[in-house]
């Protein structure tokens, strides 16, 4: 069983079919491109976890997975209690699902993250603020993919960032933490059983949408210094085993500081944007498959193979225009003209559909991914591919007149 049908599960979907299993997708009504390639489509929404316990009974899978997605995992726990299956259980889904019980969790163990404090309808966020001290982010505790997270940099924009948050959360509390300033860089964790198996830290490329920041890119190995890697990696670890997460692919987000790895958040799932596809050709192996034999036998392996990129980036193509999808240009993945550091272009779009101008990871038109001999000189050939990409496809407004990129 698959949480989600959206473009970071079609890998998922497809590695569950390679190895020989039946795909049954559990999604949201909706066209969802996951929808059209599984062997059996339930119509529950992910986050209803008592609904998708039901299908689970219902359909009997003998593995429960997703990927790149944050609102699925409370209802992957939900699946692995009620079926006694491989994977992350419903405390702990919920306890990674929630930032406030998160940090929480985090801070009694002394894991290194923002000062911040809770908030709730009747708190005084500008005292809080003033408190911390400017600049500060104000988050949904429930939300993913940035939304509703706001950067406040002035009392004057707190009163419209807690607005915004709000309209982004069913709770009625809010995260307030301090605004880190300093290199923000990720990790991919695996555990097998309670063992940390194996950290790919990676460096991020950010967007700036004018509300926050949203990654559109990463690239693999990470340009920390040795030293602030494996200090990294120990903060990481330090993490999982405080927040209790087995048998889970892990997604982390850090901020370094000075010499100091802070971190931001920890979701129980593969990381969007093209993380697993990154980690597969550093390390050597599909991610996806091991995630899918992790959850049908509770074995997988995946450490660094050692057959792998020296080094590898991908970037997401996306545009700041609004409207319909003309032409594609330059994007046949199979052109013979393609440089050799192309490792593959995808598209989520076709000629005729409507796209938006970028503002959160969904708002994406496909990736490109690249493989190079150095982390400088794959970040670079990513940023250059993907921007050819997008500039090569053309967006029309509804009327037919052709808007710049």
């Amino acid at each position: 069983m698959i949480l989600g049908a959206g473009v970071y599960q079609l890998p998922l979907i497809a590695a569950v079919q390679r190895l020989g299993f039946s795909a049954v997708v559990v999604s949201t009504p909706g066209s969802y491109p996951g929808l059209d390639v599984a062997d059996e489509v339930v119509l529950v929404d992910t986050r209803d976890i008592g609904g998708v316990c039901e299908a689970a009974r219902r359909t009997r899978p003998c593995a429960v997975v997703t990927s790149g997605t944050d609102v699925a995992v409370p209802a992957l726990g939900g699946v692995v209690d009620a079926l006694g299956l491989v994977g992350v259980d419903t405390e702990t889904a919920q306890r990674c699902s929630n930032k406030i019980s998160m940090k929480e969790c985090l801070a009694a163990a002394g894991v290194p993250i923002a000062p911040g404090d809770v908030n709730g309808p009747s708190s005084d966020v500008m005292e809080t603020a003033r408190e911390i001290g400017y600049p500060v982010v104000v988050k949904p505790p429930d939300s993913s993919g940035s939304r509703g997270v706001v950067r406040v940099d002035s009392p004057e924009g707190l009163a419209e960032a807690v607005a915004l948050a709000r309209s982004h959360t069913s709770s009625d509390q809010l995260l307030v933490e301090r605004c880190l300033l300093g290199t923000e860089f990720g990790a991919q964790a695996f555990v097998v059983g309670s063992e940390l198996q194996a950290v790919y830290l990676h460096d991020d490329v950010l967007h700036e949408t004018g509300v926050h920041t949203v990654p559109v890119g990463h690239t693999l190995p990470c340009s920390l210094s040795p030293t602030s890697a494996e200090l990294a990696t120990l903060v990481v670890k330090e993490a999982i085993v405080a927040l209790g997460v087995v048998d889970a692919a892990v997604n982390v987000d850090l901020m370094l500081v000075g010499d100091q790895p802070f971190v931001l958040e920890v979701a129980c799932r593969a990381g969007a944007t093209c993380l697993p596809e990154l980690v597969g050709l550093v390390g050597g192996f599909d991610v996806y498959e091991e995630l899918v034999r992790l959850a049908v036998t509770g074995f997988a392996d995946f450490r660094l193979r050692g057959n792998g990129r020296a080094a590898a980036s991908g970037h997401l193509v996306f545009t700041s225009a609004s409207g319909v999808v003309g032409q594609l240009g330059l994007c046949d993945p199979a052109a013979a003209s393609r440089p050799a550091y192309l490792e593959s272009v995808v598209l989520d779009v076709s000629p005729g559909d409507e796209v938006h101008g970028f503002a959160t990871g969904n708002y994406r038109l496909g990736h490109v991914l690249v493989s190079a001999s150095t982390n400088a000189i794959a970040s670079a050939a990513v940023r250059l591919a993907a921007q050819e990409v997008a500039t090569s496809i053309k967006i029309g407004s509804a009327h037919g007149q052709q808007e710049s990129d």
